[in-house]
């Protein structure tokens, strides 16, 4: 682009030696971590729900696992806060990420 489409005239383009860059970069930006916890969709049995589940299938309580879902994965809501907290976890990835910057002779 160049310098007579930006902001202000080409003979008023300050100069890069007195450009405090990293002072700018903190001025403009926040530094933050995200963590958050993992949402557990599925709940074990207790003991008397598991001899339930047991007798119905007639088979012994110990040699049987069994879990409640107690999310509904497919729903619309969940899958946006899935969406939405992968989107701010993965945008701290890219920006750690090192980029190679090609050298001009």
């Amino acid at each position: 682009m160049p310098a007579s489409n930006l902001n202000f005239p080409a003979h008023d383009l300050p100069d890069p030696r007195q450009i405090d860059f990293g002072q700018k970069l903190r001025n403009q930006t926040q530094a933050c971590r995200i963590h958050h916890e993992k949402l557990g969709i599925k709940k074990a049995l207790n003991a008397s729900q598991m001899q339930q589940v047991a007798a119905t299938f007639e088979a012994s309580s110990a040699a049987l696992v069994a879990a409640k879902k107690i999310l509904d994965t497919e729903h619309p809501t969940y899958r946006a806060v899935v969406k939405i907290r992968g989107r701010a976890t993965n945008s701290g990835n890219r920006s750690q990420r090192r980029f190679r910057i090609p050298v001009c002779d």
